[in-house]
């Protein structure tokens, strides 16, 4: 497996699989989607989200 080393913006040093990039940056989007459904919905905006095998997508109507 390959590991990507990096800092983060404090200079903190890091390095971690390529994986658990990937899972965190996929767990990271589905964070701010539910932020986005959670305002859409104390807005009254009633949403629709919808899978495919291209991603998910929100809408609203």
């Amino acid at each position: 497996m390959d590991k990507i080393s990096y800092r983060n913006s404090k200079g903190n040093a890091f390095e971690n699989y390529v994986q658990e990039i990937f899972v965190h940056f996929i767990n990271h989007s589905t964070y701010h989607r539910a932020q986005i459904a959670v305002l859409m919905k104390q807005l009254g905006v009633q949403a629709i989200i919808t899978f495919s095998t291209k991603g998910c997508y929100l809408f609203a109507i």
